[in-house]
């Protein structure tokens, strides 16, 4: 039984490498008799259709990708929804791809030291922000302190004031006394006075009469 493919299909090779992930099979590299290919097809299982997807290789997670070179000879590793590629010979090496491959460790280890200066710098912002918390904290107790004071210089603001009230209305208790008692003194000077005007008075008709 022959089964019957649309697209194109790829060129004949061998020294390729395939992998499958999920409904498709992708086929990396390889040579033919003109020489390394360095394309990738792909065939769909459900359409059971060749395509040519981009090819692409991506040093790490974080780095950007480059095109993969004319190779032979290496393996295709499925790894979740991506491929590994690894190994392989390229024959000769493209002046072009070795520029970008040192280029590209070159964008890795400036990365990881960026990425390593970035870590130390959190560190010691997250030490200032431990040191700024402590000061705060110590500011609320320091707070606290004078709020207590505060409240005890208020409290001996209100004792005094009471103290201040009630010395007030004494003196005045005092003063009206005080007008009470010379008010007394005067009575008892006017009826001094009177009963010693009364004595002379009597006094004076004693005489009086011994004379008649």
């Amino acid at each position: 039984m022959m089964l019957s493919f649309s697209g194109d299909k790829p060129t004949p090779r061998f020294n390729h490498a395939a992998a499958v992930v999920g409904n498709k099979m992708e086929v990396v590299g390889g040579e033919s008799g003109d020489g390394l290919l360095d394309d990738v097809q792909v065939l769909r299982f459900d359409k059971f259709s060749w395509t040519t997807a981009s090819s692409k290789l991506y040093l790490s997670l974080t780095n950007l990708p480059l095109k993969i070179p004319a190779c032979k000879g290496h393996a295709l590793v499925p790894w979740e929804k991506k491929i590994l590629l690894i190994g392989g010979k390229t024959d000769p090496v493209s002046d072009k791809f070795s520029r970008q491959l040192e280029a590209a460790l070159a964008s890795h280890e400036a990365s990881e030291k960026n990425l390593s200066s970035a870590l130390k710098s959190r560190q010691e912002i997250e030490n200032k922000l431990a040191a700024m918390m402590k000061e705060v904290e110590l500011l609320k107790e320091k707070l606290v302190s004078v709020g207590m004071a505060q409240e005890y210089s208020n409290s001996l603001s209100n004792i005094f004031h009471s103290d201040n009230v009630k010395l007030e209305h004494d003196v005045a208790f005092l003063k009206a006394l005080f007008i009470l008692l010379i008010h007394k003194r005067n009575c008892i000077q006017l009826e001094r006075s009177l009963l010693e005007s009364e004595k002379e008075h009597s006094d004076f008709r004693n005489s009086i009469d011994l004379k008649v």
